[in-house]
């Protein structure tokens, strides 16, 4: 109901008028789990009335798109650390994912947020962007003098994929 319906097609390697392959099927299954947000896929095979001709029928049942973590930790250089993390893998019905991390400690702040399109622009290519800002406290052993460094910028992604398990990814990071 909220997806997209080119957002399945899409993932589907059957076309119409193509010759019906229950591997190539079973692939297409596949793929439309590995959107992440999807939590039940069926397909119906039906025969109409030509006997060389097959209808099959996918139905899918949407899952929660949305994801919140939060962790806690000790580190020797970075002392007590934490994170918060929010993230949608379906905005707006396109399988678009949207990301927010805060990560803290006594020595660093980090804010990240992403976008990532699957089919950036409508091609079999992955394109995104992440916007950073990190705050980090440095120590000289045995010294009491320390410095702040702070890291502010963005990476462009962007990258085809050659196959199913294939892809090249290209990035540029302005900081």
């Amino acid at each position: 109901t909220y997806t997209k319906s080119y957002v399945i097609k899409r993932e589907v390697l059957l076309k119409s008028g193509d010759v019906f392959s229950a591997s190539r099927m079973r692939r297409s299954v596949e793929k439309i789990y590995n959107l992440g947000f999807l939590e039940d896929v069926n397909v119906d095979v039906q025969q109409p009335r030509d006997p060389d001709l097959a209808d099959l029928i996918f139905s899918v049942k949407e899952g929660k798109p949305g994801i919140f973590s939060a962790g806690a930790g000790f580190s020797s250089v970075d002392r007590f650390v934490g994170s918060l993390q929010v993230q949608h893998t379906n905005l707006f019905g396109r399988a678009q994912r949207v990301n927010a991390l805060y990560e803290f400690g006594a020595r660093r702040q980090n804010f990240d947020v992403g976008w990532t399109d699957p089919w950036f622009l409508g091609y079999n290519m992955s394109g995104g962007v992440d916007l950073f800002n990190t705050i980090r406290r440095r120590d000289f052993p045995g010294n009491s003098n320390s410095f702040r460094e702070r890291r502010r910028g963005a990476s462009f992604r962007l990258g085809p994929r050659i196959s199913d398990d294939t892809g090249l990814l290209f990035a540029y990071t302005i900081q």
